[in-house]
Parts: structure tokens; sequence; C-alpha cells
């Protein structure tokens, strides 16, 4: 089907504009978040990382933008409380766009849920434009 599972690896990808690095990594909770090293063309870089608390394991590495999900958007948004529920232990990083130091990171609330239950939270679906 012509699709790279990016496990703890990178890429480069050439847009008529200019290029840059995308980088999958593997899952935090199953210990398997690895980076590979940046590429030698210090080109900008994209992290792709399932839960956001990855920031943590990747504070050293370069990147300019990490995409992740995981949360749900904390699914259960209380008034005056927040999202009580959500997976993760930065709640700063669960949803939307949110800076990590001089970088940024994008949770998206996605679409799905558990129990099928959302409470004050919308799924979406995210469409990014790089330029």
């Amino acid at each position: 089907m012509g699709i790279t599972v990016l496990f703890n690896q990178a890429t480069v990808i050439a847009t008529p504009n200019r290029q840059f690095e995308l980088v999958g990594t593997g899952d935090l909770w199953a210990g398997q978040c690895k980076p590979p090293p940046a590429s030698e063309a210090n080109l900008p870089r994209l992290m792709l990382a399932h839960n956001p608390d990855s920031k943590e394991v990747m504070r050293d590495e370069p990147w300019d933008l990490m995409l992740c999900g995981h949360t749900h958007g904390g699914q259960l948004r209380v008034p005056l409380v927040g999202e009580p529920f959500a997976p993760v232990e930065d709640k700063r990083y669960v949803a939307g766009l949110n800076a990590f130091g001089e970088r940024h990171i994008y949770t998206t609330r996605g679409v799905g849920s558990l129990y099928g239950l959302r409470l004050n939270c919308r799924p979406e679906v995210t469409m990014l434009e790089l330029v």
C-alpha cells in the first residue's frame, strides 16, 4: 500500500517549498519511545508520538513540533475541574496547541472515546498545513 511505519525511525519529506524530517516514536508506556538521532541536514523536525508525556523522554532531542493523541481531549471535561480522567501526567497537554519551552505540542482530541462517553469534549479531526 505504500505506507511506511516509523517506529523510532525518521524519514525526510520533501515538499515543493521545503524539506523536513518526520519522526515516529514507539509507545511511551511500553518503554519503546526511543527517537533516532537527528539527520545531519539540520532540517525542521516533526515528531509523531502517541502520548504527549513523551515530551519528557524527548526533552533533549532536537524537534520543533510534536503531534500527539492518546488523551481524547480529556474525554470527560468537568466545569471548574478540568480533565480529571485524562491519561497523562501533565494535564497542560491534554488538547490543542501548547508551548513546551521554545517548541510546540499539538494534541488532538480525536474521534474515539473509552466506553462511548464524552462530556464537554467534542471529537475532532485535525488538518494541519505545514508551511
